[in-house]
């Protein structure tokens, strides 16, 4: 899921990208910039992360100690800052939703904590958009096995559809040259408030 969160830190309001995927909570390069700016201290420290594509690697993070406000709440965090990252968004992951105790609707497109259930609030999302995919071999010798008939029948038509670059491999299928194939997420759409920072970042 991918909604926004209004937030605040060092005193700066910003957004924080609801992140359920993730573990712990991610500055984004522009909170990062921030922290420096008000000169937070860090700890170094090595981790073992895994990152979207699967792979995973040890490697040498920062480690920010601060307090997020969120509404009512003053809640203590630790953000990883990872090396050599750019114009990435701050994520709230797992860490973060449990200690404030946040409770989120999608079929409403609500939020609210545990401790105020009857003070509800609306979820700001990311806008439906369009990517591009650029990948290869990625299917598995057992794809589709786990879908309902609908779904397979659904991704029959797409490779119908896109049969001109799927290949026969060695011992499976193959995925490739994948330039443009528009991927939609559909999330609801609402705009941030105005002079709001985006906190991918804050």
């Amino acid at each position: 899921m991918a909604g926004y969160l209004g937030i605040k830190v060092l005193g700066i309001t910003g957004t924080g990208l609801i992140d359920t995927a993730a573990k712990r909570s991610i500055a984004g390069s522009s909170l990062y910039a921030l922290l420096v700016k008000r000169g937070q201290k860090f700890r170094s420290s090595k981790m073992i992360v895994k990152l979207a594509d699967g792979s995973v690697n040890n490697i040498n993070v920062k480690l920010a100690d601060v307090i997020v406000t969120l509404k009512h709440l003053n809640i203590p965090l630790t953000f990883i800052i990872l090396p050599n990252s750019s114009n990435n968004e701050t994520l709230l992951g797992i860490d973060f939703i449990r200690k404030a105790g946040l409770i989120i609707n999608l079929s409403t497109n609500t939020w609210l904590t545990a401790d105020r259930p009857h003070v509800i609030y609306p979820l700001r999302c990311e806008t439906v958009h369009t990517i591009e995919c650029a990948s290869t071999d990625v299917l598995r010798i057992d794809e589709g096995t786990m879908l309902s008939p609908p779904e397979r029948d659904d991704l029959a038509r797409l490779l119908q559809e896109y049969q001109d670059i799927f290949t026969q491999g060695e011992d499976r299928r193959r995925l490739r040259n994948i330039a443009l194939i528009p991927v939609t997420t559909l999330l609801c759409s609402a705009a941030l408030p105005p002079n709001t920072l985006p906190f991918e970042a804050c």
